[in-house]
């Protein structure tokens, strides 16, 4: 591969990162203002990262530096698994703690009206986000294979 591409690819991804990084920013910004300690944070924070560039894998692959890294893509392909075992354990075990707590558990300190939204907001976006892995961690497997084949077959992305 071109040198002078392959840096344009590399430059590319850490613009993408530096999105991602923007992103989680976004979606914590209301833990940070009302002052909540989230004990599944570094759950949210991996489902974000994860959901956000899988997806953008998924549809782009070809022009990311690692669209001719064979190992790199064989690697993701088995990690793509433990994606998704941890993925579905961060919901299960945020649901158990819904469950066994309630919704506004993580809230007691706000006002009422602040703790519906927030509460709202909170279970909302961890779901969403949650989902959003365990789907893109399944569809994965498929597009990178796919990729694989085409380079081995074909040469090209």
């Amino acid at each position: 591969m071109n040198t002078q591409i392959f840096r344009y690819k590399l430059l590319l991804e850490i613009l993408w990162w530096s999105l991602s990084v923007i992103l989680c920013a976004l979606v914590f910004s209301p833990f940070y203002i009302y002052n909540i300690s989230f004990p599944y944070f570094y759950y949210n924070l991996f489902f974000i990262i994860i959901a956000f560039h899988f997806t953008r894998w998924i549809f782009s692959i070809k022009y990311s530096f690692c669209a001719h890294l064979l190992p790199l893509k064989l690697l993701t392909l088995f990690l793509s698994v433990a994606v998704f075992m941890l993925a579905y354990r961060g919901i299960n075990m945020y649901q158990l703690f819904i469950d066994e707590n309630g919704y506004y558990f993580l809230f007691e300190q706000l006002k009422l009206e602040q703790r519906y939204k927030l509460a709202f907001y909170v279970n909302s976006q961890y779901f969403f986000f949650g989902v959003w892995t365990m789907v893109s961690s399944i569809v994965f497997p498929f597009i990178l294979i796919r990729s694989i084949w085409r380079v081995r077959n074909k040469g090209q992305e």
